[in-house]
């Protein structure tokens, strides 16, 4: 992986399109912007109240207190810092190579306390999909499954802290990768390839290297 700042990748200097790669353009109306907001706030109701109703299901064991202590702020902290990060590894490991080959990029924008992870190259359609959705799954899904399975353990405030924030910031991010793959699964057939060639998006019919 290579690490870059401030820049994203420039332009391919020949045009993909030449040998049958078609752009894809992501729509940037306010009206999805909306979506994306709705989408992110929707997952991240659904998981906490998954997580709720599980409370109310499994009994809390009396093997210890769960009595409030003081507010685990290193925790916080720490799940702030680390969480956009690890949602952009999280991306990043479902690239060819496992996000550890020189295709793989990661921008950061000190100024802005962004960042992001670029790929170029191609990959299969079924692999862009895990890729999309693996912060989802990753740091939303599984935060809740482990705050759903200590629901009967004494209470760890730090780690109960950490968990939900991993959570609700991974799910809110959420929103613009589940359009993304609603829109692949709905508008680009099984069998087909994306690619990144200069942070830009394409796809074509076949696998990777099928000229079309």
């Amino acid at each position: 992986m290579r690490i870059q700042i401030g820049d994203r990748p420039t332009p391919a200097a020949t045009a993909p399109e030449a040998e049958g790669w078609t752009r894809i353009v992501s729509p940037s109306s306010p009206a999805v912007h909306v979506w994306v907001w709705i989408a992110g706030i929707g997952t991240a109701m659904i998981l906490l109240a998954l997580i709720v109703l599980a409370s109310l299901v499994v009994p809390a064991r009396e093997t210890g207190s769960r009595v409030d202590g003081p507010t685990p702020w290193a925790a916080i902290l720490l799940a702030l810092l680390v969480a956009v990060p690890a949602h952009e590894l999280a991306h990043a490991v479902f690239y060819p190579g496992g996000g550890l080959s020189s295709r793989t990029t990661l921008v950061a924008w000190p100024h802005k306390l962004r960042f992001g992870v670029y790929f170029e190259g191609c990959m299969s359609r079924r692999r862009w999909l895990l890729m999309r959705l693996a912060p989802l799954a990753l740091l939303g899904i599984g935060p809740a499954l482990c705050l759903v399975a200590t629901q009967g353990l004494p209470r760890n405030p730090g780690l109960e802290a950490a968990l939900s924030l991993l959570l609700l910031v991974n799910a809110l991010g959420a929103g613009g990768d589940l359009l993304a793959a609603g829109w692949v699964v709905r508008n680009i057939p099984g069998g087909a390839s994306l690619a990144f060639f200069g942070g830009r998006a394409y796809w074509r019919p076949g696998p990777c290297g099928t000229p079309h």
